[in-house]
């Protein structure tokens, strides 16, 4: 088993995320946008993705973190974080809604894959 103080922040994000199906199929939703992007930009042909994807996204992410509050899963101290997080991704896609590019599309994933980082995954010790 690997110790996980030796993981690198970026490693034990991923493990995190991908413990939980939910999450991890929001995840491989977002890399599966930016897979079509690549395409696209080679020319290949596919199904271009709704320009309402990522509002889908958020709304998913929001529901879960809903559903933590109900279920007990936040303690007081997670709740400014999230309410940050939850604003800032919300402004992105929002920005990429009306003005959309490559930039606000990475902007607006980048900020809800960090959202999908800060739910809980268990119970909140008290």
């Amino acid at each position: 088993m690997t110790d996980r103080s030796a993981l690198s922040p970026a490693c034990k994000l991923q493990q995190r995320v991908l413990r939980t199906g939910v999450i991890g199929t929001v995840v491989l939703f977002m890399g599966a946008s930016i897979g079509c992007t690549t395409a696209q930009e080679r020319g290949e042909e596919g199904i271009p993705m709704s320009p309402n994807a990522r509002a889908y996204a958020y709304f998913i992410v929001n529901g879960m973190v809903r559903g933590s509050m109900v279920s007990g899963y936040l303690t007081h101290q997670e709740l400014p974080a999230l309410l940050q997080a939850d604003r800032e991704s919300r402004e992105a896609i929002e920005r990429n809604l009306r003005n959309p590019s490559e930039k606000s599309d990475f902007r607006a994933d980048q900020l809800l894959a960090h959202y999908i980082g800060l739910i809980p995954k268990g119970p909140a010790s008290q």
